[in-house]
């Protein structure tokens, strides 16, 4: 009896901590489809906040981390720097407890390009982004624009890998793959990973309807 007791009370913060991420769950659902407000993503951020103080646990540090690196990109531009301050500090927190994570590295990296740190500091989260998830295909796009973003700090294996990645992303969507390269100024780049001549480049991202 008294063992069932201790049981339960060692699980009570891993499910209260459930229950407070509770209302957040459907808007990270919604959030890969930009189907979110402001208002969305503050009861996100709130619930992973609440489920925090239950229970440390990577997932909702990173989780967390998103949320407020959304809302930087849906902020006022006032707010953008403290937002991405902050998502920075959980992204990390979270990496600590569950590194193999390379949907929170790409995010990371992403922050750092946003608050125009050193390319270095980009490039490192990036690698290790490819380290644990080389050929994960929604990152393909994020990878690809933060490799070209960061080429002149990457030494020549991880070139490899993003000008793989970079023609992998172009044979499924070639619009794709030159918006990630305009994103960061670098349709040059990809033209030049892809081998076209300099009489043909890659299609112009502006052009996207």
């Amino acid at each position: 009896m008294c063992g069932a007791v201790c049981l339960c009370w060692l699980a009570l913060p891993v499910f209260m901590a459930s229950i407070a991420e509770l209302p957040g769950n459907a808007v990270g659902k919604r959030v890969p489809q930009g189907a979110v407000d402001m208002a969305d993503l503050e009861a996100w951020e709130r619930s992973r906040e609440q489920a925090l103080v239950w229970h440390q646990k990577g997932r909702a540090w990173t989780d967390l981390g998103l949320a407020r690196l959304s809302l930087a990109q849906h902020g006022t531009r006032a707010e953008r720097s403290a937002h991405l301050d902050a998502a920075e500090q959980a992204l990390v927190a979270g990496l600590a407890l569950a590194p193999m994570n390379p949907y929170a590295w790409i995010r990371l990296a992403m922050v750092r390009r946003a608050q125009a740190r050193p390319s270095a500091e980009v490039a490192l989260a990036l690698r290790i982004a490819l380290d644990t998830g080389p050929r994960e295909r929604r990152l393909l796009a994020p990878t690809v624009s933060l490799g070209l973003h960061v080429w002149q700090d990457l030494g020549e294996r991880d070139r490899r890998r993003i000008a793989d990645l970079a023609k992998l992303l172009w044979t499924g969507d070639p619009w794709g793959a030159a918006a990630a390269a305009e994103r960061v100024e670098r349709i040059d780049l990809l033209t030049q990973i892809l081998g076209f001549s300099s009489s043909a480049s890659a299609p112009n991202a502006a052009t996207m309807h």
